[in-house]
């Protein structure tokens, strides 16, 4: 898509880079306390640093959506084979560690 030429879309597009790298950073600290209250012995509050990164993270993520699933995700489809698409699926399922949910 960056190769495409429209200059929204590459700022849309580097948006979401950039918007990928930041949520995976913040993902980082996050991750390890909400497994953390998974365990029998989780007990006491929560970290300023973690309700900050959880705020920040939601907040992120709330205005990324629109964008990802607004011009750029339909942009891509209109441009990509089937199989591009099933590995950017692949890839956004491994981000997130989560399986595929529909068949192939």
């Amino acid at each position: 898509m960056l190769a495409a030429g429209d200059a929204a879309q590459t700022a849309a597009v580097q948006r979401l880079r950039d918007d990928h790298r930041r949520m995976g950073e913040l993902w980082s600290s996050l991750r390890p306390v909400l497994q953390g209250w998974t365990s029998e012995t989780a007990s006491g509050p929560v970290q300023d640093t973690f309700r900050a990164d959880a705020v920040a993270f939601a907040s992120l993520y709330a205005a990324h959506i629109p964008v990802e699933e607004g011009p750029v995700f339909p942009a891509a489809r209109a441009r990509c084979a089937a199989e591009d698409l099933q590995a950017m699926g692949d890839e956004m399922r491994a981000r997130r560690g989560a399986t595929a949910t529909m068949p192939r």
